[in-house]
């Protein structure tokens, strides 16, 4: 998980220094912490959200961290 919040907080300082993005991105960064640039221990998971088919999300099926499910969004594959 260190790498990738640190790739976060890396890519919040970057769009908050300049760019259309970066009113948007010192938010981001105030909210996690207001006094000082966030660390990543600031940083807390509240969830996630995990894309895939109907045959590869079903492993996932029946597991008690689960709280919710739905099918029917899509995405652009890239």
């Amino acid at each position: 998980m260190n790498q990738a919040a640190n790739n976060f907080l890396k890519n919040i300082k970057q769009l908050s220094m300049e760019g259309k993005y970066q009113g948007a991105a010192q938010e981001i960064a105030d909210g996690i912490n207001p006094k000082s640039f966030p660390k990543v221990d600031d940083l807390r998971i509240s969830g996630v959200v995990v894309s895939g088919t109907p045959k590869e999300l079903g492993r996932f099926q029946n597991m008690d961290f689960i709280r919710s499910s739905t099918i029917g969004a899509t995405i652009d594959l890239y």
